[in-house]
């Protein structure tokens, strides 16, 4: 779960109404539940994205309401914010369903709930339904991104678990920046550097290890706690430069 930001809508009640009426709603769909989280040795945990709204402007077609979704990267913990019309979520869920490869994480992603169209696209509980499944759709397709993004550097040899196409286009729709999954990755037996966390102080054996430029090297999840605060090496303070992820050859 997360703690929605304060969103001041200032003299937009219909706005601040349908943010209430979200956060009673019941939860989205559980991340955990797709299939493709069983395709990395380890958890990524791109949580749900917090959605807020607001009005965003055409030059032709006035004011429209838009949904403002917060992503970050599982492993570097950059984060952006998207902006999206209900418009643009529902074309890129139809070009999903219209793809000429079939996919099973494709399907499970169609399969979730989703928000039908409306005449009244103001309407308090049309607002609120669209901020749960809107932002459960981008949700699971970032998951899905990023660990189709992990698996194909793990295993550059394999055919890919989503068409190359699809992903493109989510690259796209999803915006994502440089700072996002740009690692490195490499299947190993042992790692050369220190056999323990600096951070948490707990072995390395039989876990992900996040390498840095300077060498230094953390947990992913102790590394990615640090990262949400401040993008340096914790040790030594220095760039974070080319990331590699080492995954023992266990996992």
């Amino acid at each position: 779960m997360y703690s929605r930001p304060p969103t001041p809508h200032g003299d937009l009640p219909f706005l601040a109404l349908a943010t209430a009426m979200a956060d009673a709603k019941s939860p989205p769909t559980d991340l955990q539940l797709a299939p493709w989280t069983s395709l990395w040795p380890a958890p990524l945990t791109t949580r749900h994205v917090p959605e807020l709204v607001s009005i965003g402007r055409a030059c032709s077609l006035g004011y429209y309401v838009q949904y403002d979704m917060t992503l970050a990267c599982p492993i570097t913990s950059h984060r952006w914010t998207i902006h999206k019309r209900y418009s643009d979520v529902l074309q890129m869920r139809e070009t999903l369903s219209t793809t000429a490869t079939p996919s099973e994480y494709l399907a499970y992603v169609l399969r979730l709930p989703f928000p039908k169209k409306h005449f009244d696209a103001e309407k308090p509980s049309v607002i609120a339904e669209r901020m749960r499944d809107l932002g459960s759709f981008v949700s699971h397709v970032w998951s899905l991104y990023a660990t189709a993004w992990l698996h194909a550097l793990r295993y550059p040899d394999e055919p890919p678990v989503v068409p190359a196409g699809v992903l493109a286009r989510l690259f796209i729709f999803l915006r994502i920046p440089q700072e996002a999954l740009s690692v490195t990755v490499t299947t190993t037996t042992a790692t050369t550097i220190d056999d323990a966390c600096p951070i948490c102080l707990e072995s390395f054996a039989s876990a992900i290890v996040l390498e840095l430029a300077c060498g230094h090297g953390f947990h992913v999840s102790c590394l990615r706690d640090w990262l949400a605060i401040t993008p340096c090496c914790p040790t030594c303070r220095g760039a974070l430069g080319s990331i590699v992820l080492h995954v023992p050859s266990s996992c």
